[in-house]
């Protein structure tokens, strides 16, 4: 029995789907956007509220201060904080403070890769960025998922779906040592595919730790008629794949660069809109031919193709728009182009998660460790925490070397700062910052306990990094 797509009508009145400016693809990829982009780029705009007032109760409030505040870019700048714990340690955390509108926050991987990744230095993955993206700054670079051979939760780099779901070790409850899930949902860091838009939070809402750690990042396809202003537009939503090396018997698979070996069913080429056009990604259906077995076929910048298998019916027709485009399920996070998986939730709405004393692994409770973490405010700006400590890796040489902090302790004092939210990214000898001041050459700001020292490339290697990028 074939599988027939279901199709869904969506009135004009929530999304105005129009036909591109130009049928062809547009030499500049940030240019002669189409409504299709702006439209399906959106992001639904997340409201905190205003914060109430906070009294630290796990360090001394009269000991805080901002030490320095060094402006890295118009929209970006880091503030040094001094404050004393209760028993007597002394810390001094980094804050950077990125503003969407003017600064943009990406994914750094070894060689700046969205298909095999492996581990590399921060430094490494900073100097691929900017090396792909010629003429880009990169202003800060800090260690992001946990440390392994990759990503512990879900990551998305250019609306790529590198890894979809959370490690399921098949173990749901944290008291249990196989279990690889902290003691609050496992949270994700992520940033819409406008740009401006930043979100924290578990991969989907309402559900149990199970149905999290299950939940899988998906792409999805609309089919799109070119639309009557008066009318509605059909919209074809199902799970596709991306770049099969081989098309599978009863997945839609997009070949968007890269060569692949077909199967039979049916075979769409697609002129793409734009060069580049972001997250979504879509133009005009030329043709539609049968596909067969073992034929391979190329995409390349002018072209895509949809392989339709054998077992699946569309209503598609030449002239139509494909576009296509990374979700979730709930579409939580549906048009988030970078998707990084932190760990356990710090501040939730305003407060502190009450989970937080409860964290039980990777030294959650460990007072004196480096740790890195990432937060919002309430008005947008993004704020990533970098605290170095030394002692934690024996390297601390000097009584004035920073101390780290527990979990309590670091979302106390993101909460302190004003976040909304905040979620933990690894820790340990990964933590290490990376700075580009204006008109100075790149320096170490937070050293790798394992290495401690201010030589770029000495610290762990990692799986993944949260970049903040000229925009």
């Amino acid at each position: 029995m074939k599988k027939v797509v279901q199709l869904a009508l969506i009135g004009l009145a929530s999304l105005a789907f129009v036909s591109c400016k130009k049928d062809i693809p547009s030499p500049d990829p940030d240019s002669d956007k189409c409504n299709l982009c702006e439209l399906t780029e959106a992001a639904t705009k997340i409201s905190y509220g205003e914060l109430g007032s906070f009294t630290p109760t796990l360090f001394d409030e009269n000991s805080y201060k901002v030490a320095k505040k060094t402006t890295l870019a118009d929209g970006a700048f880091i503030e040094t904080l001094n404050f004393n714990l209760n028993n007597g340690n002394h810390v001094i955390a980094q804050a950077i403070n990125v503003d969407l509108n003017k600064v943009s926050i990406e994914a750094g991987t070894k060689n700046d890769s969205v298909g095999s990744i492996s581990k590399a230095t921060p430094y490494d993955m900073l100097t691929a960025y900017e090396k792909k993206h010629e003429g880009k700054t990169v202003y800060a670079a800090v260690n992001a998922d946990f440390f392994g051979s990759f990503p512990v939760n879900a990551f998305v780099k250019n609306g790529t779906i590198i890894k979809e779901s959370h490690n399921d070790n098949g173990v749901y409850d944290y008291k249990d040592p196989a279990a690889d899930l902290p003691a609050s949902m496992p949270m994700l860091f992520g940033i819409s595919s406008s740009g401006k838009q930043a979100q924290i939070g578990p991969s989907v809402d309402g559900k149990t730790v199970k149905e999290t750690v299950q939940t899988r990042f998906i792409y999805e396809i609309a089919f799109l008629d070119e639309p009557d202003l008066n009318s509605t537009s059909k919209i074809t939503y199902d799970r596709v794949d991306l770049n099969e090396s081989t098309t599978g018997k009863t997945t839609i698979n997009i070949i968007d660069n890269k060569r692949v070996t077909l199967r039979d069913g049916k075979l769409l080429k697609i002129e793409r809109s734009h060069l580049k056009s972001g997250v979504v990604k879509h133009g005009k259906i030329l043709e539609i031919r049968d596909a067969h077995k073992e034929e391979e076929l190329d995409a390349d910048s002018n072209y895509l193709y949809v392989m339709i298998p054998e077992n699946v019916e569309i209503e598609a027709k030449v002239g139509q728009y494909v576009a296509y485009y990374n979700s979730s399920e709930g579409e939580k996070w549906q048009h988030y182009e970078t998707v990084l998986g932190a760990r356990q939730a710090l501040v939730l709405d305003g407060n502190i998660a009450s989970t937080v004393t409860k964290e039980n692994s990777n030294g959650a409770q460990t007072t004196d460790i480096p740790r890195t973490s990432v937060g919002i405010k309430p008005d947008g700006t993004v704020v990533v925490f970098s605290i170095e400590a030394l002692r934690y890796g024996h390297k601390s040489t000097s009584e004035s070397d920073s101390y780290g902090v527990n979990l309590p302790e670091l979302a106390e004092l993101m909460r302190y700062y004003g976040c909304a939210m905040g979620a933990n990214f690894d820790g340990g000898g990964s933590s290490q910052l990376l700075v580009k001041e204006p008109n100075k050459e790149l320096a170490v700001w937070t050293r790798s306990s394992d290495f401690g020292t201010y030589t770029l490339n000495e610290s762990r290697q990692v799986i993944n990094t949260l970049l903040v990028v000229e925009k």
